[in-house]
């Protein structure tokens, strides 16, 4: 398992005609996401196109050609290898499937909030979406939050629909915390936001104790996670798992290993807010 050759798909994706946009949108189906079917149990290339385009794989658009050759240029696939191969070793990490696309260049929200790259993580593969402007750190800081992810999803192992508001806090923490541990807090989410502890501890009483074990398919999880209405503030899940990180390593001496694999109940359990 290693990165997988997206460069020669996406090339392939260039050199096809097409009439139309909805041949351009076949094609990109069929080239692009297709191909994925093999890492996915019973999920067809139409699902899985609509997933990663949620999640900020780039849209078949006009402007195509030009943004994904400078895309290429850039050889992004060989810099994520380097990584890969030096963080799976120094983690003691599982094998994983990388697939690293352009990322949709069109989204605001995208651009401004994640400066252009975000990403999918599994238990044994992930996916980078990588603006055609980035640079090597802001690669980096994708791939060690999208890695960590999949090193804790690997070693933890749980069905999907077990996760829980819990497993999901710890791990978004924990993703924070390696990133500006290993590249600086300027490559850090700029979003989040450093909570007091009288903040912290009225959330975590009011919207995240009450709901630890919500699973991921129950509307509270998302709800909480990603807030922004019914008096949530927006993504207080990840204010929150970055916070009781904070406070777990806090007067104290991890190696960056050591809290990647730190167990959910020992990082929520530790903070003085409960005692």
């Amino acid at each position: 398992m290693t990165v997988q050759p997206t460069s020669k798909w996406l090339q392939n994706y260039l050199d096809s005609p097409f009439s139309n946009m909805t041949d351009k949108m076949k094609q990109h189906r069929d080239i692009l996401c297709k191909p994925i079917e093999a890492y996915f149990d019973e999920v067809n290339a139409l699902s899985i196109q609509n997933h990663l385009l949620h999640h900020g794989l780039f849209p078949p658009s006009p402007s195509d050609e030009h943004i994904i050759n400078k895309w290429l240029q850039r050889k992004y696939d060989q810099l994520v290898e380097k990584l890969y191969k030096k963080y799976r070793k120094a983690w003691s990490g599982p094998s994983a499937n990388i697939f690293i696309f352009p990322s949709n260049y069109h989204s605001k929200e995208l651009n401004e909030r994640f400066s252009g790259c975000t990403g999918l993580s599994y238990p044994k593969k992930l996916f980078l979406f990588i603006n055609h402007q980035a640079k090597a750190k802001q690669v980096a800081a994708l791939f060690l939050h999208e890695y960590s992810h999949t090193c804790r999803l690997n070693f933890f192992k749980k069905s999907e629909a077990d996760y829980t508001l819990l497993d999901a806090i710890i791990l978004e923490g924990v993703a924070e915390y390696v990133v500006r541990s290993i590249l600086g807090e300027e490559f850090g989410n700029q979003w989040i936001k450093h909570y007091s502890y009288d903040e912290a501890k009225w959330y975590i009483e009011k919207w995240v104790y009450p709901n630890l074990t919500v699973t991921r398919n129950q509307p509270k999880h998302d709800l909480i996670m990603y807030g922004n209405m019914h008096g949530i503030p927006q993504n207080l899940g990840y204010h929150i798992g970055y916070y009781l990180i904070q406070q777990f390593t806090k007067d104290k001496t991890f190696s960056i290993k050591e809290i990647l694999y730190i167990d959910n109940g020992d990082a929520f359990n530790s903070n003085d807010w409960l005692k």
